[in-house]
């Protein structure tokens, strides 16, 4: 395993490396082992899927099913003209979206496409940008090796609902199709068994314990500011949390967590609370707890 690990870590760009290489897990996994998709196939015919990641640019809405994302972890796509990544971990039940258009100093922008690692980090997927080989947390946001090391990108609001909503608000909506000509067991979970189980944690990492391990809730990283909204509290009602940047509005069911408004700096995950309070420390839990 130790072999296949340091494999896979020289694949990989780990210049100005933000992370320990030595914390990071090898499971097993290739490199593009996980096969990310890119403009996968979308239909308008309704189907039977239980939970998706809403996405709305401009007049277009497109829903990511996150049966197809257990297999793929990442789709780089497309709505409107930008160029999009919308990235799921179910080790950590964690969803991000975010513009792939880096921008530099001098305003030249960049359109990256990210893969599947093979690599974890706190549980996490490590994604990896395909035409400098940098490695990317999904959890943590940001580049964490390669060229970009430090960098973010822009985050879209945070929207995991039931595919019969998405249905009901957008009938002219996208679904992302089950063709993707990969060879999958789309209608079955290879994670049902890990969810089931409210304790087990996929491998040994230091994370706070102030929470149980694997609450759900959403990160929210607002400049230097880390915060974590428990779901449990956000159940069928709005929550607003003050941050330095603005306020995030969100509210969450029994499918996941949705951010109603927040402001454009701000970058919002659904994710586990472990994975999220091993990326950033310190953070402050809302609502308060106790003591």
């Amino acid at each position: 395993m130790a072999q296949h690990k340091q494999g896979l870590l020289d694949q990989y760009d780990l210049t100005d490396a933000r992370f320990d290489p030595a914390e990071a897990m090898a499971p097993g996994v290739a490199k593009d082992g996980i096969p990310a998709l890119t403009k996968p196939n979308r239909t308008l015919i309704p189907r039977a899927t239980d939970r998706v990641i809403e996405v709305e640019i401009g007049s277009s809405a497109v829903a990511y099913p996150i049966n197809i994302l257990n297999w793929h972890e990442i789709i780089n796509d497309e709505i409107e003209g930008v160029p999009i990544a919308v990235t799921y971990c179910p080790l950590c039940d964690s969803v991000a979206v975010f513009d792939r258009r880096l921008e530099a100093a001098d305003g030249t922008i960049t359109i990256l496409e990210f893969g599947v690692s093979g690599l974890l980090l706190n549980s996490n997927v490590v994604m990896y940008e395909r035409t400098t080989n940098g490695l990317w947390s999904q959890v943590k946001m940001e580049a964490i090796s390669g060229p970009h090391a430090g960098m973010s990108l822009r985050h879209l609001p945070v929207r995991v609902i039931a595919f019969s909503e998405f249905q009901a608000k957008h009938p002219a909506g996208e679904l992302v199709s089950t063709g993707t000509g990969h060879s999958r067991k789309y209608d079955t979970s290879p994670y049902e068994s890990y969810f089931e189980n409210p304790t087990r944690v996929f491998h040994q990492f230091d994370y706070d314990d102030r929470l149980p391990p694997k609450e759900l809730g959403l990160g929210i990283v607002a400049g230097e500011e880390a915060i974590f909204v428990r779901a449990s509290e956000a159940m069928g009602q709005e929550l607003r949390v003050e941050t330095a940047l603005g306020v995030v509005r969100v509210t969450a069911d029994e499918f996941g967590l949705r951010v109603l408004e927040a402001p454009e700096a701000v970058r919002t995950v659904q994710t586990f609370y472990h994975s999220f309070s091993a990326f950033h420390r310190g953070i402050r839990i809302v609502p308060k707890l106790d003591g």
